[in-house]
């Protein structure tokens, strides 16, 4: 047709094909080759990230951002194994060893330090100095400030966010091994468990106050630790070690304890049934001196005969006064006995009925051990902060810290005393204290 021109492509479209084939070809090349390096880059900075101190760092950023599962899944294959998520949360490596409702508050006011690590082999050390809350110092403060009316929760609560509270700081480690060309964080629960079981058994034995054996207890969880070490065993030595030091401390001092023993001046003192239907001893004790005293045991005594021919019989010993050593989350008063206070006691006796029909049970003091911690000594507002049975009607007897043969009565049914402690609700919502406080979860 004229004028009208035919279009003729260039090129055959076999060749167009062919073109886009190769410009295709070279396309993926380029994506492939821009793929390698992207995943060159990223294996040299994942190497970076996986370092001990960098593993480290990111352990304890993760830690303060309560992002617990990216925790648990920097732990070996064998701590894993041996424990679920769920549990790992109440046992979590070099975290604040707190109750569930206290432990994002504390967790929140604790600063870590990451140092370098000490490589050799397969296993690292990441040393981390530790800054919190001096929990026994800090619970035993707001006790002794604190009034009948005031609320402990509330008072805690305060001072975290003010940061007007005792701190703390020591040198702690993450224990790391590799795994798989991969640092893991070692937490050795099975070795844990075993200190953690262990402490229970010294603390108990602290109690009884059994000094020397107390004190074998712990020198052998620390010398335990120094060996097998793990992610979190240091800080957990230095509070081992700082608690051996306080039982050394009280060591020292039992020369003047036993001087004190007639300044605690017990009253009162009556044999009663329990309402368990057993004989037990009730009264009162008064510290008429001037320092504060933690712990208070009595011994109770059978003879048989009368001067030079008197002979014992038998022997119990009852603690009337106990005040933590550990931190126990603000659940009960930590509070000493201190100058001037009066507290009722009352306990059953153990010993075989045969020897209580033939002698009566001379009462002493036995053991005590002098407060030992910083914090001030609380007012006398408070008494009685520890219910005990007490029966009705229990007659006097003379005041005296000597030896006193308890006298017999009627038997009652002993009838708990009405609980005269200082009211501890949980926070401005006026929750019970044991539901209070900050959750883990």
């Amino acid at each position: 047709m004229a004028g009208l021109r035919c279009w003729k492509p260039a090129t055959a479209p076999q060749a167009v094909f062919a073109g886009f084939r190769d410009g295709l070809a070279r396309l993926r090349a380029t994506r492939l080759l821009a793929l390698a390096l992207l995943s060159a880059a990223t294996a040299l900075l994942g190497g970076c990230g996986q370092s001990p101190q960098s593993l480290a760092t990111r352990y304890l950023a993760d830690l303060q951002q309560f992002n617990y599962p990216a925790c648990y899944a920097t732990l070996t294959d064998e701590d894993r194994a041996a424990r679920p998520l769920k549990q790992f949360l109440t046992e979590i490596p070099i975290a604040p060893d707190v109750d569930p409702i206290w432990f994002r508050a504390i967790l929140f006011s604790t600063r870590y330090e990451v140092g370098e690590a000490q490589v050799s082999g397969e296993r690292a050390v990441v040393p981390v100095k530790v800054t919190m809350p001096d929990l026994t110092l800090w619970e035993r403060t707001i006790d002794a400030k604190a009034g009948p009316q005031d609320s402990l929760n509330a008072a805690a609560d305060k001072a975290l966010q003010n940061g007007t509270y005792p701190k703390l700081r020591f040198e702690d480690a993450l224990v790391l091994v590799k795994q798989q060309h991969e640092w893991r964080v070692l937490a050795d629960f099975a070795q844990r468990d075993q200190v953690r079981d262990g402490t229970r058994e010294a603390v108990a034995i602290y109690h009884k106050l059994d000094y020397p054996k107390a004190a074998a207890a712990y020198q052998a969880l620390t010398a335990q630790l120094e060996e097998h070490q793990f992610s979190g065993s240091r800080g957990i030595e230095f509070f081992l070690k700082r608690r051996l030091k306080t039982l050394q401390n009280i060591q020292a001092e039992i020369p003047a304890a036993r001087a004190y023993f007639p300044r605690l001046v017990l009253s009162d003192v009556a044999v009663k049934m329990s309402e368990a239907r057993v004989p037990a001893i009730f009264g009162r004790i008064t510290n008429a001196g001037d320092r504060g005293v933690d712990e208070v045991q009595l011994t109770v005594s059978y003879y048989a005969g009368r001067g030079a021919q008197q002979r014992l019989l038998y022997q119990e010993s009852h603690s009337v006064v106990v005040t933590p050593i550990e931190f126990v989350g603000f659940v009960r008063p930590v509070l000493p006995l201190v100058p001037g206070e009066t507290r009722d006691f009352g306990f059953e006796l153990s010993a075989p009925a045969q020897i209580q029909q033939q002698s009566e049970p001379s009462l002493a003091v036995g053991a005590m051990v002098f407060t030992q911690s910083k914090a001030p000594l609380p007012s006398l507002a408070i008494e009685n902060l520890t219910p005990v049975p007490q029966p009705s009607g229990a007659p006097s007897s003379v005041p005296s810290s000597a030896p006193s043969p308890a006298r017999k009565h009627p038997a009652p049914v002993a009838s708990p005393a009405p609980s005269r402690a200082r009211a501890t609700p949980g926070g401005p919502s006026g929750a019970s204290r044991s539901s209070s406080g900050p959750s883990r979860n």
